[in-house]
């Protein structure tokens, strides 16, 4: 607006004029909001802002690379006198667009300047794209080198390509393959290629670009590597067959070729034999049993011979394969009447020592001839034979002059007059370790007199000292106390009372004491304990030999202290009675239970249950108002250890976990070892309101925790609290939680697996998943070895200390199984029943193979970094599937050698199952090659993500 004003000389007149104009013109420059980086075909929103432009007609146009974009609107809005104008642009980049600039221009009829904005060049990205996937020209002759190439197109450039083989065989490694990011190909070289290595290949690549597939992978079209290699006959353990007059023989030969192998007979004084040869005395067929018909090809070949003669037909046969590369493959064999026997089975150590190994095993097929055995003991440590017998008929030996607490392997070989079988039957044990004398360094000694009971000279590595009672009036020795596992003095009584149950005796009760030396679950022989006398007492000079008045007035002067302390204990018993009278029926009751649920579970013989000295349970008093009943007492059947710890000495710090029922709890523990004032240590315990069931179940738990000696890999026990409400139990503090939680910490945050773990300073590799794994077999070898069964193995039960060492624990469903092989479960409750035995879901039963079983399951959880069992089933369809034969499938990134382990742990046929130590030796074998069982690189966490919430029963 513009005015005019006009002045007088007035002071009291002027006169103004004003005049309304308005500027046309256009907004300025405008501005484009929005990033440069997009996703082909993912819709992406631009806006354009121009300012203080006039009138309110103008327009803002867009441009893509020069190129116009329709179907655009400006809004306007009021600024003062002036307009702003906003459009909004709708755009579906494609990757041809990148490099473009996205331009704005604000334009008006007429008007010849058009201010405009720009946003570039942008970067549309994109999912790679495979541009071609060469072959090699198939087929390829077995040891020539191979190359193939994978060629992308990707925006941003992927950071490697991977290749894959499908199927079994050998996988490429990542050093077979070059990438070259810049023109985004890989080159694989296979040289010098075995028949291994012949499948289909493919390329497999990501670059950040999300696609359809969870896994952010873009995979290649498959191209095949068909490899022709000579022929090779596989069952040339078949060099005797053994058929009686008139019978018919059947001859096999199995071979495997590609191209198809072609198979060829000679007979006697190598003689071509077809299925005219003699007027149908001999039957020839092939046919194609095995092999998949394009990479390899199984023929197997069979020819008959019929109504054999003796007298015509005896003799050697050849099979001859060829398929026209390499050299012709022959196998040879005899037909005769007997035949070579077949190697032993079922080979047992029935009884050892620390000098030898008795053995037994059962004879296979005789081949038609009594057989002989010949026996090879061998020390596992240098592969030497150190004991070698002929048994003749007999299936049974003892190998002698061995070396003490050392493993052997024995084998056992059949043999007749044709030759010695093809394989042997093996087992492999220890020797037991020598006992415990000054002649191995330990001096234990038991003083007659005190009642002390010394160990001396016992070092860790030598294991510990089990001792044995013999009781006065009683032929059966009993176990005492735990095993004492470094230099010590004990008082006898007490020892034996923690682990007997039975009221403390005194010292001339005990007839003899004899102890064992135990390591790794295997004790000596028991050997007699040397017995001593505190020494006599020295005269002192000028003795009389009369009675002295000083030892006059000290015996008066205790008969009258003992009146005193006579008189006192009877006021004490009748004021106890008339307080306690009112209780006497209810506390006869607890009294007859206890004594009840005592003997139903003692282990000690009959033969001493009847001795005058019969099994006493202590019912510990619990304070409380004389008005209330009498409180059950739950913790009475629990022996006093050397583990007891004082309540007072513990100070809790923070909850660590919970269940149902129980809870962990982070405490210090004031004086629980010599070597430091304050330990840290983890207490279980009861959740306030937990029932009599669970306060039994835990008092289950200490005990069996109580019988077994310390083992690296397994949680130990350092004490307990159960003198009263709540009862503790303290284990050792492992800082690193339980390893299902580690292993699916271990997992990257992000698509890709290759984060960090949580709290280390690497990710874990494939050594450290087997080292898990060795380790749980380590710890389950040991615990079955002490006779007891777990039944809840699973990752979620086992820890991880500091230095990764992995130990089991939770022993609440665990039993001790010492006197009975199986156990039957009779207690109610959630189930572990995606890591249970097939027989232990239907049957109820347990045993150490069932825990082997759960074994496979938790190498599962550890091979797929934590996941849960069966993702994609419930607990009735498994359950279903498992009868049925069903087994989880190999996961893509765990080698096969693994997933047989797996495999062979879930048998349908418990005794077919590998025991732990066996488990234990073949991990072993395994980290020593430092081959990749476990590719992590490879592992795909959408493969087993839960798509169904476990059942109301079930434990996960």
């Amino acid at each position: 607006m513009y005015w005019c004003e006009i002045y007088t000389r007035s002071p009291f007149q002027n006169h103004i004029a004003t005049k309304d104009m308005r500027v046309r013109g256009p907004p300025a420059t405008p501005v484009i909001i929005g990033g440069a980086a997009m996703i082909e075909d993912a819709p992406t929103i631009l806006t354009c802002t121009a300012d203080m432009g006039y009138p309110d007609d103008w327009i803002l146009v867009w441009s893509n690379g020069g190129s116009p974009i329709t179907g655009t609107n400006t809004s306007s809005s009021a600024a003062g006198s002036r307009f702003n104008f906003t459009s909004i642009l709708n755009l579906t980049p494609r990757k041809e667009d990148s490099g473009n600039n996205i331009t704005c221009a604000a334009q008006r009829a007429s008007w010849t300047v058009s201010p405009q904005g720009t946003l570039g060049p942008i970067d549309v990205r994109y999912v790679p794209v495979f541009l071609a996937v060469s072959s090699p020209a198939n087929p390829v002759f077995e040891g020539r080198y191979v190359s193939m190439s994978c060629l992308v197109d990707a925006n941003p450039r992927p950071d490697d390509i991977i290749w894959e083989k499908q199927g079994p065989g050998i996988a490429p490694s990542s050093d077979m393959s070059v990438y070259n990011d810049i023109s985004m190909a890989s080159v694989l070289t296979l040289g010098r290629i075995t028949r291994e290595q012949s499948g289909y290949y493919s390329c497999r690549t990501n670059n950040g670009v999300p696609t359809d597939d969870p896994s952010s992978d873009v995979v290649s079209t498959k191209v095949p590597v068909i490899v022709q290699y000579e022929v090779n006959i596989t069952n040339k353990v078949m060099i005797e067959v053994g058929v009686n007059d008139g019978d018919d023989a059947v001859l096999t030969c199995v071979a495997v070729g590609n191209p198809r192998p072609v198979m060829e007979w000679y007979g006697l004084n190598n003689t071509d034999i077809t299925t005219d040869s003699q007027d149908g005395k001999f039957l020839v067929t092939n046919e194609i049993s095995g092999g998949d018909g394009t990479f390899a090809l199984e023929v197997t070949s069979t020819l008959t011979i019929n109504a054999v003669d003796s007298g015509v037909d005896y003799g050697v046969y050849t099979c001859n394969s060829s398929n026209g590369i390499g050299r012709i493959n022959s196998l040879t064999i005899t037909l005769t009447g007997i035949k070579r026997p077949d190697k032993p089975t079922s080979v047992e150590i029935t009884e050892r020592t620390a000098e030898f190994l008795t053995v037994t095993w059962t004879a296979g097929y005789d081949g038609g001839e009594t057989p002989s055995f010949r026996v090879s003991c061998i020390k596992t440590s240098d592969s030497t034979e150190v004991f070698t017998e002929e048994t003749g008929g007999k299936t049974t030996s003892t190998a002698t002059g061995l070396d003490d607490y050392t493993e052997y392997e024995i084998r056992v070989y059949a043999k007749n007059s044709i030759g010695e079988s093809i394989g042997y039957g093996n087992t492999m044990g220890y020797t037991l370790p020598s006992p415990p004398s000054p002649e191995t360094g330990i001096v234990i000694e038991f003083n007659t007199d005190s009642g002390y009971m010394k160990v001396e000279w016992l070092k860790e590595e030598n294991g510990c000292i089990q001792l044995e009672v013999q009781y006065q009036g009683n032929d059966t020795w009993q176990e005492c106390g735990d095993c004492i596992e470094s230099d010590q003095t004990v008082t006898l009584s007490e020892w034996c009372a923690s682990s007997q149950r039975r009221r403390r005796r005194a010292v001339g009760d005990i007839e003899a004491v004899r102890a064992r030396l135990c390591i790794g679950g295997l004790c000596s022989q028991p050997t007699d304990v040397r017995k001593v006398k505190d020494p006599p007492a020295p005269d002192m000079p000028g003795d009389n030999p009369g009675i002295s008045v000083g030892v006059i007035v000290g015996v008066i002067v205790g008969v009258i202290i003992g009146l005193f302390v006579l008189i006192a204990i009877v006021v004490l018993g009748v004021f106890a009675k008339r307080n306690f009278g009112n209780h006497g029926k209810e506390d006869r009751e607890t009294v007859d239970l206890s004594m009840t649920d005592v003997q139903r579970h003692s282990t000690i013989p009959q033969s001493d249950a009847q001795s005058p000295y019969q099994e006493i349970t202590e019912l510990a008093i619990i304070s409380r108002p004389t008005n209330q009943e009498p409180e059950r007492v739950d913790y009475a059947n629990v022996p006093t250890a050397h583990k007891a710890f004082p309540r007072d000495q513990l100070k809790i710090i923070k909850e660590l976990g919970h269940g149902n029922f129980g809870l962990v709890l982070l405490a210090e523990a004031s004086g629980m070892t010599l070597g430091s004032k304050v330990t840290l240590v983890a207490v279980k315990t009861l959740k306030e309101g937990a029932g009599q069931s669970d306060k039994a179940d835990m008092m289950r738990e200490l005990d069996l925790m109580k019988k077994l000696p310390d083992h690296c890999n397994v949680v130990r026990l350092l004490g307990f609290c159960v003198e009263e409400d709540p009862p503790y139990i303290i284990v050792e503090y492992l800082s690193r939680g339980n390893l299902k939680d580690l292993l699916k910490d271990s997992r990257s945050k992000g698509r890709r697996v290759y984060g960090n773990l949580h709290g280390i300073s690497k990710s874990l590799t494939s050594k450290d998943l087997m080292k898990f794994a060795k380790d749980v077999a380590d710890g389950m070898a040991f615990i079955s070895s002490q006779q007891c069964i777990h039944r809840d193995l699973a990752a979620r039960n086992v820890l991880v200390a500091e230095d990764m060492t992995c130990k089991v624990s939770d022993f609440g469903l665990a039993r001790d199984v010492m006197n009975i092989r199986v156990y039957e479960r009779r207690s109610e409750g959630p189930l572990p029943m995606r890591w249970m035995a097939l027989e232990s879901i239907l049957d109820d039963v347990y045993t150490a193979e069932s825990d082997v079983w759960s074994y496979g399951v938790l190498l599962w959880e550890i091979v797929t970094l934590g996941a849960r069992p069966y993702p994609a089933m419930t607990a009735n369809v498994m359950i279903g599937k498992l009868q049925s034969g069903y087994r989880m499938p190999k996961p893509q990134h765990c080698q096969q050698e693994l997933y047989a382990m797996m495999l062979r742990c879930w048998d349908d046929d418990p005794d077919n199952r590998p025991t732990f130590t066996m488990i234990s030796a073949e991990l072993e074998k395994y980290i020593n090659k430092g081959k990749e069982f476990i590719s992590i690189k490879d592992f795909q966490r959408t493969v087993y993500e839960v798509v169904l919430e476990q059942g109301a029963g079930e434990k996960v």
